[in-house]
């Protein structure tokens, strides 16, 4: 464990995976990957295979001009590959404010290649429900961090619509979107 931090909102834990890779530990319950980045957004070639647990490559490619929004952000992995695979805009949110400091000038800023300082970042505090109630119709593909994919799904937001698809859904939806 190479960071910890307890407050009255959550009680966090940095785990170190090896040179590239840390795991960011929530409530000893919610687990969020972070990834090291060296400021290199072009993508991974396609052959290689997903980089990231869930490949959302083939939502963003969609739209023209992608607007991401991830909910629960966490350690940023949705962010970043948001931003690798070319989205306009990625909308941040985290309930955690802790964890907000972390990506943006704390501890994992320097080791994520500090995405949050990207001027497509938007960075937000607050319960991605009202969040998105707030600026609804705004978004294109939304995902949940992995560890609330499983409970919650993948939502894509458009034209102020939510579709939920849970989980099991998923090879569907991106072989639809593929199309």
């Amino acid at each position: 464990m190479s960071f910890t931090h307890w407050d009255a909102v959550a009680k966090l834990k940095v785990y170190d995976y090896g040179e590239d890779a840390k795991g960011l530990e929530i409530d000893n319950a919610a687990n969020s990957p972070v990834h090291r980045f060296d400021g290199d957004f072009t993508p991974p070639p396609r052959e290689a295979g997903p980089v990231f647990g869930i490949d959302v490559r083939p939502l963003i490619e969609r739209f023209d001009h992608c607007t991401f929004l991830s909910l629960g952000a966490g350690g940023g992995g949705d962010v970043l590959q948001a931003l690798v695979y070319g989205a306009a805009e990625v909308h941040a949110v985290e309930v955690v404010p802790h964890i907000n400091r972390m990506l943006t000038d704390g501890p994992l800023a320097e080791f994520t290649g500090r995405i949050y300082h990207d001027p497509r970042v938007t960075v937000a505090t607050e319960d991605g429900r009202s969040y998105v109630r707030r600026h609804r119709g705004e978004f294109d593909p939304s995902t949940r961090s992995a560890q609330h994919l499983r409970r919650a799904g993948l939502r894509l937001l458009r034209h102020g619509r939510e579709l939920p698809v849970h989980a099991r859904g998923l090879p569907r939806l991106l072989a639809r979107a593929e199309r």
